[in-house]
């Protein structure tokens, strides 16, 4: 009896441990190896070296353990049945496993889940029939220890589980300084868009532009020195070089000395950081996790739900998912409730188009976010630094001048780019040369901008209205442009694309000045 019971025991661990397996090699060692070269996701969210290393260990370790748990449970049950659901939850597994290399050699649709199925069931007969094979797979298990360590230790991630020792930080604003600053960063906003023929500011279309421009120098020279929202911004947040931010966190630990702990002596600081976090928690951490502060965990999940399945999910069947290209973060976010009412500014009352509209926003409500921004502004007697990077007018490109939001079809969401020319989706999309296509997103682009211009507007009667616009700082830029040239990229930069990408709008409005740019 003794003989029967030490091999059950040593088969149900066999079972145990080849789920736990299969599930890190499915599921944790992609996430992570991504995420790893994307750890600007994580910045996006805020978070620091205690909740990476909660999430890491919830990934690499819970997740492949309660996996391996449930055909126990379901053993416990009814005997019979926990050796279906092994069966069924190792091919499963499997599957996950090759389907990413199905698409890798080429495959698509039916053949790509053809061959993933295929491999997946010469795979659990293998395991069922060969005892080399058990165990061999047996010794592997502890493996699932090595993928957390790569990504804690050996990843971008490691910047923000080891950060660089931060420096004394020098020419701290002096604690008499009483101006107060408004800075805006607006994303993927080329200059071009604002002007007229005669490369004057279009004031029939952007009269909230040219209002700011005439109370300000406007640096019409301006360029931005990356076509990469993050350095961008810490290049304009720290003063440092290109050079000295490309490919590094935007943290920080990796730049201490910038707009908000030069200012945060003096000033009560309120930051919307939407790619970075360079304000330290110290100073910013009550208005980084209000950010995220009660749907922080539904936003998280849905996110890397749909970060995995683009990794797993074989074309075309891909191409209805959710668009993961246009932000570090929030492209998972959907609507709450099919029958939320519709806010103010909608273009329809119907709860059911609300709602399909909502699932098209990848990144949440960006009007809402800007104006929440401006009801912020008070006039408190203290001096305020009030930063907003705003997602808009970067793509998608839905807001009509008024604030309403149209439907557009879910596979024309980037109408007139050339999908095969970036798999993942990145960043660096080449137009058709389809030159209406082209057009039609250009035009979609202006309409968005002039729905800026209208929160521009609220901005500033804001700022008037409570007393601070005239003695205020006021700094308004675009971290990046885009170009709109049939066969060219949109993002990626050349001598052709160079002028729309590069150049950028940047107006200063200085204490007390009224001058015109």
């Amino acid at each position: 009896m003794s003989d029967v019971t030490d091999a059950r025991l040593k088969h149900g661990l066999a079972q145990f441990l080849l789920i736990a397996l299969l599930t890190s090699l499915a599921v944790t060692q992609p996430l992570l190896d991504l995420l790893g070269q994307q750890a600007e996701f994580f910045v996006t969210y805020g978070m620091d070296r205690s909740s990476l290393l909660l999430f890491t260990l919830g990934l690499a370790i819970a997740l492949p353990l309660i996996t391996a748990v449930v055909p126990r449970l379901f053993a416990w049950i009814r005997p019979g049945l926990g050796n279906v659901v092994f069966q069924f939850l190792q091919f499963f597994l499997w599957l996950l496993i090759y389907l990413p290399v199905a698409s890798r050699v080429g495959l698509e649709g039916i053949p790509a889940l053809a061959l993933g199925g295929g491999l997946a069931a010469v795979c659990v007969i293998a395991w069922a029939a060969f005892y080399s094979a058990r165990l061999m797979l047996y010794y592997l298990a502890p493996a699932i220890l090595v993928f957390p360590l790569f990504f804690l230790f050996s990843s971008k991630a490691t910047e923000i589980v080891l950060p660089r020792p931060v420096a004394t930080v020098s020419g701290q604003a002096s604690a008499t300084v009483e101006t107060d600053v408004v800075f805006i960063v607006l994303d993927e906003f080329p200059l071009a868009s604002l002007l007229t023929p005669e490369m004057e500011i279009d004031r029939l279309r952007y009269p909230n532009f040219a209002r700011l421009a005439d109370a300000s120098v406007w640096f019409r020279g301006a360029t931005a020195p990356s076509e990469i929202t993050t350095d961008s911004v810490q290049v304009a947040l720290s003063g440092l070089a290109f050079q000295e931010v490309h490919g590094a966190l935007p943290i920080h630990a990796n730049v201490p000395r910038n707009l908000f702990t030069l200012l945060a002596p003096s000033h009560e600081v309120t930051a919307l950081e939407t790619s970075t976090l360079l304000c330290p928690e110290s100073t910013c951490r009550r208005e980084r996790m209000a950010q995220y502060r009660i749907d922080f965990l539904a936003r998280f999940s849905a996110d890397l739900l749909l970060v995995y399945a683009h990794l797993v999910v074989p074309r075309p069947f891909s191409e209805n998912l959710a668009s993961i290209s246009h932000a570090w973060a929030g492209f998972g976010l959907r609507n709450k409730s099919p029958e939320e009412p519709l806010t103010e500014g909608r273009a329809t009352d119907n709860a059911q188009l609300a709602s399909r509209i909502k699932q098209q926003e990848k990144w949440g409500n960006r009007a809402e976010e800007f104006r929440q921004f401006i009801d912020g502004i008070r006039n408190s007697g203290q001096p305020q630094l009030y930063y907003l990077h705003s997602l808009l007018p970067h793509s998608q490109w839905v807001y009509l001048p008024d604030g309403k939001t149209y439907i557009f079809n879910r596979e024309r969401v980037a109408f007139g780019i050339r999908p095969d020319d970036d798999p993942q989706r990145i960043y660096f999309h080449e137009w058709y040369k389809d030159s209406h296509a082209v057009n039609q997103a250009w035009q979609r682009h202006l309409l968005q901008v002039q729905f800026v211009d209208r929160l521009l507007g609220e901005l500033l009667d804001k700022l008037s209205a409570e007393g601070l616009f005239d003695d205020a700082l006021v700094v308004l830029m675009g971290d990046h442009g885009a170009s709109f040239v049939p066969g060219l990229s949109r993002r990626g930069a050349d001598e052709r694309t160079l002028s729309d990408i590069a150049a950028v709008p940047l107006l200063i409005k200085f204490p007390g000045s009224l001058a015109t740019g």
